[in-house]
C-alpha cells in the first residue's frame, strides 16, 4: 500500500513543473513569435517562366536565335525588378527591427 501511495505521488510530481521552467518556456514562445515574419507574396517577376521560340517554318535560324534572345532579355529584366523588390522588402524588415531593438 504504502508502494502505491509513493508511486501516485511520484506520479502526480512528475507533472508539476518550476515557475522557472515556465518561465523559460514562455521566454521562448515570446522569442520565436517576435521573430516570425509573414512574408507577402512575391511579386509576378519572381515567378515568371522564360518565354519560349519556337522555329516557324522557313525561318532562318538568326531570326529565331534573335526571338530567344529577346525573350530572354525579357526575363533578365523581370529577375532584376525580383531581385529589387527583395532587396527593398530585406532593408524594410531591416529598419523595423532596428526601430524595435531597445
Amino acid at each position: 500500500m504504502v508502494r502505491l501511495a509513493s508511486l501516485i505521488v511520484l506520479i502526480a510530481l512528475a507533472g508539476c513543473e518550476t515557475t522557472q521552467g515556465r518561465l523559460s518556456e514562455a521566454k521562448v514562445t515570446e522569442a520565436v513569435a517576435k521573430m516570425s515574419i509573414d512574408l507577402p507574396d512575391l511579386p509576378e517577376a519572381c515567378v515568371a517562366e522564360t518565354g519560349r521560340a519556337y522555329p516557324k517554318a522557313a525561318e532562318p535560324w538568326v531570326v529565331l536565335q534573335k526571338r530567344w534572345e529577346i525573350l530572354a532579355d525579357n526575363r533578365d529584366r523581370l529577375s532584376a525588378d525580383c531581385q529589387k523588390w527583395w532587396d527593398d522588402y530585406r532593408a524594410a524588415i531591416a529598419g523595423a527591427e532596428k526601430a524595435r531593438a531597445p
